[in-house]
């Protein structure tokens, strides 16, 4: 029940803030005409995480009522594949990624990632929907529901095109519209660029085997404790009705 309630408000959350994006965001710098309209809000991880996060937890949800929970590939339901692969490949790196490496850029300096200015534009509550509630609402996912994940390989190639093919399109924007997507870009030299891109390329694939660990972990343990309990409950049936035994 609780992973239901998990993805409703997910839903909500992420469905909400693209909703804000498209019809009450009052941006000049995605406005037709200004000098960074290149490329929209299509242009920002962010953004493309939202839709992300959406699809996902749509997937999630309907697989909850019409599919299925194995812990077996074989006798799983074709939505329950679906929602584990992109679960495990795009959705939880991803979605991890945006929070992280956002909040860290934001401490370090704020200016290398969301000026000041910006909060005229996006106000506390939306840069939270943006950028935080995807944490904590993955890491639910991971808790509540066991995940299938795919051959390490492919695994890890799905998340490594989606982050080179990422990274291609900030190089497009900034040929073709004249302008880094994020002020970090600008402020770096090209040889501290390149390693920064290659930085953030390990460090998704990195989420993406850290996800797996922890699916693993958090799991291993479930099946720990429902032995133990299992065990408890044979010993206790075992004994009841016996006379305890006397101890001198």
């Amino acid at each position: 029940m609780l992973h239901l309630i998990v993805h409703v408000v997910s839903i909500v959350n992420f469905a909400y803030a693209i909703y804000w994006e498209r019809n009450i965001l009052d941006d000049p710098l995605s406005k037709p005409g200004s000098p960074r309209a290149f490329g929209g809000r299509w242009k920002y991880l962010t953004s493309l995480n939202l839709w992300i996060q959406l699809i996902y937890f749509i997937i999630s949800f309907l697989n909850s009522i019409f599919g299925s929970h194995s812990t077996d590939k074989k006798s799983s339901t074709t939505l329950q594949k679906i929602r584990d692969f992109l679960f495990s490949t795009i959705a939880f790196p991803i979605g991890q990624f945006v929070g992280i490496i956002f909040w860290s850029l934001y401490h370090i300096d704020r200016e290398l990632i969301f000026p000041v200015a910006r909060d005229k534009v996006f106000p506390s509550h939306i840069n939270h929907m943006l950028h935080t509630t995807v944490i904590p609402v993955q890491l639910l996912e991971l808790v509540l529901l066991y995940h299938l994940f795919p051959r390490k390989k492919l695994g890890l190639a799905t998340i490594s095109v989606f982050i080179a093919l990422y990274l291609t399109w900030t190089l497009i924007v900034a040929h073709f519209g004249g302008f880094w997507v994020y002020p970090i870009f600008r402020v770096l030299g090209t040889v501290q660029r390149i390693i920064f891109m290659i930085f953030c390329s390990m460090f998704g694939g990195l989420l993406y085997l850290l996800s797996e660990s922890l699916n693993n972990f958090v799991w291993s343990q479930y099946r720990t404790w429902g032995r133990q309990t299992e065990n408890v409950g044979d010993i206790e049936q075992k004994t009841r009705g016996q006379k305890p035994q006397k101890i001198d």
